[in-house]
């Protein structure tokens, strides 16, 4: 007997799914037929997980953005170096680029979201960049510590 994936599994499936066809074709290029062909879905069971191929979009990349929102996290929760929770952070980021949705999931066609979605992601994004900066600082203020007593 075959167990049928969970529906996050499969929606998580379709996001790969989209984000590749996103990457061969863009996302104007891309049909949601073709996104669900490759799955072996019909374009109706697709819709019962997305509504439309702009939700799909957005998911990719609020899915991205919430894997490296929670590494942020677990990174800050450590008690690492600035140096190495920034090396730890890059790392994560090459891995999700190369393995999780082919990591270009960050960079598909955002223009292509309408202006609450964009928002939306640019928001994440922001949250990202703020902090990694203030890492960045952290590290910054370490060095300048440590020279005051040389």
């Amino acid at each position: 007997m075959s167990r049928q994936p969970a529906a996050s599994d499969r929606r998580i499936d379709i996001l790969k799914s989209a984000a590749a066809a996103f990457r061969r074709r863009g996302y104007h290029g891309a049909s949601v037929d073709e996104i669900a062909s490759a799955l072996e879905m019909t374009k109706g069971n697709l819709y019962y997980y997305f509504k439309n191929k702009e939700e799909i979009l957005y998911a990719c990349h609020e899915y991205s953005l919430d894997k490296l929102l929670a590494l942020m996290a677990d990174v800050e929760a450590e008690s690492l170096s600035p140096e190495q929770k920034l090396r730890k952070l890059v790392l994560a980021f090459v891995h999700l680029i190369l393995d999780d949705l082919h990591g270009t999931a960050l960079t598909l066609d955002p223009e292509a979201l309408s202006p609450p979605l964009l928002k939306r992601v640019i928001e994440k994004r922001d949250q990202f960049d703020h902090g990694i900066r203030s890492i960045r600082s952290e590290e910054h203020t370490s060095e300048l510590q440590s020279r005051q007593y040389l």
